[in-house]
């Protein structure tokens, strides 16, 4: 064909045949790596493919080009030369798509941004095509002479889409981390870079090069290999990933659940350790996936249709587990289960395993049951309650029961005081306890509008009592330290006291004692800013676990609640009976009164009563009763 050879003098293969060897590597760590598949990862291999079918096609245009003994019609060759220029363009079109997703950008400003793309897409295309037929840019002539012309159109397209990647980058920065703005940035600039060097030395064999090296960039930056080389584990985040691919593909899988409790404390991991955890998952098991959630926490994921009897496996895992264990003694919680479609679906098995290793004794396996799955359904409805009861934000919500127990008063014989227990009344499961709503509030943060709730209905009620002539002398609501680390903790209260119109002596407070020391001062602060308004405290679970009698000492507590610990270890022997009594009448020659706890009938109340007792109660007395059944308690006597 005329004109082949000044046609292909500008180019040297070298360039393709680096870009090729580039795509099958990329591939072949696809296969070896475990990659973040999500819309991003596809869209990266859908350029590696335009790429390297670009490149494919360049190769065989020139090739085509430099054979003196080559026959293809000009239609052909004009084809295979268009596939490679419009494929280009089309990576293009997909990083700005890539860049896209990767700055969040939503709703009707993306599909702007997709619509100007898509439309300056077609019209370059459209422009290569028209050249041909207009003979400017690349056409052969009616004697077979090929026209390179100038590359104008293909340089304004490459031009254009990395405008559109700075745009973007520029105009989102604040949705990016600098440092993968700075990568990306730079990336194309080199690019730029290079595709005008090129240029000017009237060469086109790096072509391909250029548009692959954003393709290194984003892997390098976005989707690097997340595995541990110590433990072969991959990035706790990758779990969401293949979880979602097993779940649109229908894969059944099996996850095995490793808590380690000594491993927080530790900075790497032994390395006899090591190589059991290596062995520990690589033995018995085939395409194992070993996730580190944390540094105490391991999970273990395999596909079932790649293990045979895959319960077996897990059944042998667990005996070498147990070796493993008197190695090392290191105190854990291990949890078996297969996939489940449910959680599947909202990809929760993070948050079902800590609900799981919360219920786990330590140096258990624990093979997941369908009891197990339905109590985390039931406990992820409860908070879903609860957010609800938090977002609406209404004192009086018919969701949130007040319950009371009445306090007996040892030397009147009568039911003056009471505390308020907190129910909640859902319309699928009833009364809920508290032992199942309380905590799940209290560590997602939703305790307080439900104290809030209970402070003004338990005003409500006493407002009632007193205006029916019934003596009441006080209702306790208990606040966690949580609630009064609160800047409004103590507006909150008097606002809710006040808008009943009640004395503030009617309520007190029930708080636990703090752990942390840094507590000390501010717990001390908000008691005496409400006590000066009237309002009792009262120190709840005194012996339970932790108490600092110097630091009891100090806060301006009014009583002190002896557990049912303390009455339990009280009537075992004179020596216990001794402790006991001694604290009580400590407390009392301090000005402190005692109120004991879980009286459950006349041998715990004749002993307490023997140890100082100023109030008792328990179940001797009354469960705990709806609010308003305070009434039948409060107008009677106790018989003596």
């Amino acid at each position: 064909m005329s004109g082949t050879a000044s046609a292909y003098a500008d180019y040297l293969p070298v360039g393709d045949i680096s870009v090729l060897a580039l795509c099958f590597l990329i591939f072949i760590l696809f296969l070896g790596t475990f990659v973040h598949r999500n819309v991003q990862y596809r869209q990266l291999r859908y350029s590696i493919a335009c790429i390297f079918i670009a490149t494919i096609a360049n190769l065989t245009y020139h090739q085509i080009l430099g054979s003196t003994s080559a026959h293809v019609s000009p239609v052909a060759i004009t084809v295979i030369r268009d596939i490679n220029c419009f494929l280009y363009q089309f990576t293009m079109l997909i990083y700005v798509d890539y860049i896209l997703r990767l700055v969040s950008v939503v709703g009707k400003e993306r599909n702007i941004i997709r619509a100007v793309a898509g439309a300056a897409f077609l019209c370059f295309v459209t422009v290569q095509i028209m050249g041909h037929f207009l003979h400017y840019g690349f056409y052969i002539d009616s004697s077979g002479v090929v026209h390179n012309g100038a590359r104008i159109s293909f340089a304004i397209a490459f031009i254009f889409f990395t405008n559109m990647i700075f745009y973007m980058l520029f105009r989102y920065r604040n949705r990016m981390i600098p440092q993968i703005t700075t990568g990306i940035v730079l990336t194309f600039i080199l690019c730029i870079y290079l595709m005008i060097l090129q240029g000017k030395h009237g060469q086109t064999s790096f072509t391909s090069t250029i548009f692959m090296l954003p393709v290194i960039g984003f892997m390098y930056l976005l989707h690097s290999n997340p595995y541990d080389l110590a433990t072969g584990s991959i990035s706790g985040d990758s779990l969401t990933y293949a979880v979602r691919d097993c779940y649109r593909s229908k894969d059944k899988f099996i996850l095995m659940y490793l808590d380690v409790v000594e491993m927080s404390s530790q900075q790497s991991i032994p390395a006899e350790m090591t190589f059991d955890i290596y062995r520990f998952y690589r033995s018995e098991i085939k395409k194992p996936l070993l996730f580190h959630l944390s540094a105490n926490r391991l999970l273990l994921m395999f596909r079932e249709k790649d293990n045979k009897d895959p319960w077996e496996r897990v059944r042998k895992v667990v005996e070498m587990f147990a070796t493993m264990y008197e190695r090392h003694r290191l105190d854990f919680k291990a949890i078996f289960m297969g996939s489940v479609d449910s959680i599947s679906r909202d990809n929760e098995y993070v948050e079902f395993l800590k609900f799981m290793a919360s219920k786990t004794d330590f140096n258990t396996f624990h093979y997941v049951t369908d009891e197990d799955i339905a109590a985390y359904e039931k406990q992820k409805k409860i908070l879903k309650e609860l957010e609800s009861i938090a977002e609406k934000r209404d004192l009086d919500d018919e969701r949130v029961l007040v319950f009371c127990q009445p306090v007996l008063n040892v030397e009147s014989r009568r039911y003056d005081t009471a505390e308020a227990l907190m129910r909640l009344k859902l319309p699928e499961f009833g009364i809920v306890p508290p032992n199942l709503f309380i905590p799940l509030a209290e560590k997602n943060n939703l305790i307080h509008p439900l104290s809030l709730i209970i402070l003004n209905k338990t005003c409500s009620a006493i407002k009632s009592f007193l205006d029916s002539g019934l003596p009441i002398k006080r209702i306790s609501v208990n606040f966690s330290i949580q609630e009064i680390r609160d800047d409004n903790f103590c507006s909150d209260v008097t606002e809710v006291i006040n808008s009943n119109s009640i004395h503030y002596d009617k309520i007190a407070i029930e708080i636990t004692e703090s752990r942390n020391e840094r507590d000390f001062d501010m717990v001390k602060e908000k008691i005496e800013e409400l006590k000066a308004y009237g309002i009792k405290f009262y120190l709840d679970d005194f012996g339970t676990g932790y108490s600092n009698f110097e630091r009891i000492m100090e806060l301006p507590f009014d009583i002190i609640k002896f557990d049912r610990s303390l009455v339990i270890e009280s009537g075992k022997n004179e020596e216990g009976k001794y402790m006991v009594d001694t604290f009580a009448r400590m407390f009392r020659k301090l000005h402190y009164r005692v109120l004991y706890e879980g009286i459950e009938d006349e041998e715990d109340e004749k002993l307490c009563i023997g140890m100082s007792a100023q109030y008792l109660q328990g179940y001797k007395y009354s469960k705990p009763v709806e609010i308003n059944t305070l009434r039948d308690f409060l107008s009677a006597e106790e018989s003596a």
